[in-house]
């Protein structure tokens, strides 16, 4: 392993050259075409910057040799990003380097490839080169500053690389910053035309010492645009908020200094009502009157050699939250019946019903509104005005009791019934459901004319005015006595516990204890051939266990102390 790694070490320092050697700025000027940088509701084409991301990462520069004898490396790469969804043009870039005869004869002037290529999948170059230009090198003993400039700059939303090739065999140094720092910090930026095997190679992965990046420094324009999505109106005392959609590479790292030493300074908002926010992307206000205000968005890119901005202006109405609306609450409806109309008033006529006192439920909207509820509730409603909604208005429904009229039925023998529990109302219309019989007593006693099922209903009058109904399946079967023979049930009157001892045909069987009134108050299932039923929780009074199997069934009176 050390045999390894003194090999790689070897073939590195090759690579790296001479260390720690200051970057060295030429009086070069490139008149750029100056443009308005700064604009309100119009997209901004921001001045060519020059991108020193590379330098800002650098705690010390180094420089790494380039040559072309095939043992190595002639070509140099460093990636870019221009994703942002805006298109970035590149007029050229700067690097720093010198031209050098390692036999010492000479100071050569080396004819320099300088290019731009496109990044594939891989972030490595890919295609044809974009734009080239060919510059001389001297052999002045610093890093001097190398500028280019394309003929015919290059628009490009897609991640770029910058890279320098050297085809003469003297070397040409090329300042990077230093790995030993990890000034590359691990993002694999750049890469070297390892030759060996014809390929490009990112210099993380490539060689041993860690990452470092190539100083080169993109001269880019590109346009942004301040923009944000406008509510439009809000309500006082609700936050309003607005979207930030903002185009342009205000986002980026690699053109926005803000971005890259991570000081949130890029937005500023004016809500028009003396409130104002900075350093967040979104605007949020709580506006604290009714009125028209202008909002204001200002983005600023902090470029590396300037700044751009550009802002943006939208006027926002805000409404006062109209009051609680008023609501009568409806003429009370019996129970099972849709509560119907419900009226609410205001000062228009939007209103909206909720189920809940957080207004989270809603059922309904307009006046009247028909509800459907059919038991004992409490709404509320609320209006809607200018899109500001008021509190609720707690509307209470009564309803009137309209209990399910159930039955039960005590059997004579045969097809006789009696039929008892029927509860205390006004009128009682019973239909036996064999198409003749029908009475008006609260407990007929009626003798079918056959084994059934006949579906037997009871229609009762409550003395509030409200009916209802309640229909069952009556059948009868011949060995109903039977199936009946040594059941038990005990004691009467009794206490607390009722016992019920069943035979071999009342075993999965069910019981239901009724009151005098035909309310179902107990049931259960009959598992075993003694019974316990719990019946504490009843008070004193007059009660019929029924019990029903598939061969028959049979109702027991009983009272309770």
């Amino acid at each position: 392993m050390k045999q390894l790694l003194l090999s790689a070490s070897v073939l590195l320092s090759a690579f790296l050259g001479v260390a720690q050697v200051p970057l060295k700025t030429v009086n070069q000027t490139i008149n750029w075409p100056i443009k308005d940088h700064e604009n309100s509701r119009a997209i901004v084409n921001c001045d060519v910057d020059t991108v020193t991301y590379v330098q800002a990462k650098t705690s010390n520069s180094e420089t790494k040799i380039l040559y072309s004898d095939g043992s190595y490396s002639s070509r140099a790469s460093q990636m870019f990003t221009a994703n942002s969804g805006v298109p970035v043009t590149v007029h050229g870039f700067r690097w720093y380097g010198y031209s050098f005869d390692p036999s010492g004869m000479t100071s050569p002037v080396l004819n320099i490839t300088c290019s731009i290529y496109e990044l594939g999948s891989d972030s490595l170059p890919t295609g044809s080169a974009l734009a080239t230009e060919i510059i001389s090198v001297d052999a002045i003993q610093a890093n001097s500053q190398r500028d280019v400039v394309f003929s015919s700059p290059v628009v490009l939303n897609s991640n770029y690389a910058l890279i320098i090739e050297n085809p003469n065999t003297d070397y040409l140094f090329l300042a990077s910053n230093d790995e030993d720092n990890n000034d590359g910090a691990g993002q694999g930026l750049s890469a070297s035309y390892y030759e060996p095997i014809n390929t490009w190679r990112k210099n993380l992965s490539l060689w041993a010492l860690g990452d470092f990046d190539f100083v080169m420094e993109p001269f880019v324009s590109y346009t942004m645009d301040a923009k944000f999505s406008n509510p439009g109106t809000g309500c006082v005392g609700i936050p309003v908020n607005f979207d930030n959609t903002s185009s342009g590479p205000i986002k980026s790292k690699f053109y926005n200094q803000d971005v890259f030493f991570g000081n949130p300074i890029s937005y500023h908002w004016e809500y028009g009502d003396g409130n104002s926010s900075a350093y967040q992307e979104d605007g949020n206000n709580t506006f604290a009157a009714p009125g028209t205000y202008n909002v204001t968005l200002t983005d600023t890119i902090f470029m590396w050699t300037g700044f751009c901005t550009d802002n943006v202006t939208h006027s926002i109405d805000i409404f006062a939250i109209p009051a609680a609306p008023n609501s009568t609450p409806p003429t009370p409806v019996c129970e099972y019946t849709p509560a119907l109309d419900l009226t609410a008033s205001g000062s228009g006529s939007n209103f909206i019903w909720y189920d809940d006192m957080g207004l989270n439920t809603v059922l309904g909207t307009g006046s009247p509104f028909s509800s459907g509820i059919i038991l004992g509730d409490t709404v509320y409603v609320t209006e809607t005005v200018n899109g500001c909604e008021s509190p609720g208005t707690e509307v209470i429904l009564t309803f009137l009791p309209n209990p399910i009229p159930v039955f039960t039925l005590n059997n004579f023998g045969g097809t006789q019934t009696e039929f008892q529990g029927a509860p205390v109302a006004t009128n009682y219309a019973w239909d036996f459901g064999d198409g003749t019989g029908t009475s008006t007593q609260q407990t007929p006693t009626y003798t079918f004319p056959g084994a059934g099922p006949f579906n037997t209903c009871l229609d009762v009058t409550y003395s509030n005015g409200c009916t209802n109904q309640h229909c069952e399946n009556v059948s009868f079967v011949g060995v109903n006595e039977a199936v009946f023979e040594g059941v038990n049930v005990y004691p009467n009157p009794v206490n607390t516990t009722l016992y019920i001892d069943a035979n071999e045909h009342l075993v999965n069987g069910l019981y239901y204890i009724h009151d005098e009134q035909g309310r179902l108050l107990i049931d259960g299932e009959i598992q075993v051939l003694n019974n316990r039923v719990d019946l504490s929780n009843l008070s004193s009074g007059y009660y019929f266990v029924s019990i029903y199997t598939q061969k028959g069934f049979k109702t027991y009176p009983i009272s309770k102390r």
